[in-house]
């Protein structure tokens, strides 16, 4: 039962750490030159660090019967950390807009 609850609680922090990062790259994608990208990486880089720590922690709580599953969530999360990890680098980039990348 307690890792359960761990688990729920666990998911509900990934879930804000998700939402924090995307209104980070709200910020990037609207950005009008490169200062004001870079107001958005470091807590984003923050938030993805935390988001594959939780992401971890969740995947050792798993279930052996839900255990592949938990796993493939898990491989998402890192998919999702890569991409925002790229769009903050190039966001970063003052012809970014010009160039197609945003």
């Amino acid at each position: 039962m307690a890792k359960a609850s761990e688990r729920g609680l666990l998911g509900e922090q990934l879930d804000k750490l998700v939402t924090a990062v995307v209104m980070d790259s709200r910020g990037i994608y609207m950005a009008i030159n490169k200062a004001e990208a870079e107001k958005f990486a470091p807590t984003s880089l923050l938030s993805l660090t935390n988001l594959q720590q939780k992401s971890s922690q969740w995947l050792a709580l798993a279930p052996e019967a839900r255990r592949e599953k938990t796993a493939d969530a898990a491989a998402k999360v890192e998919d999702f950390v890569r991409f925002r990890k790229e769009l903050v680098r190039l966001g970063a980039r003052p012809d970014r807009h010009r160039d197609g990348y945003l």
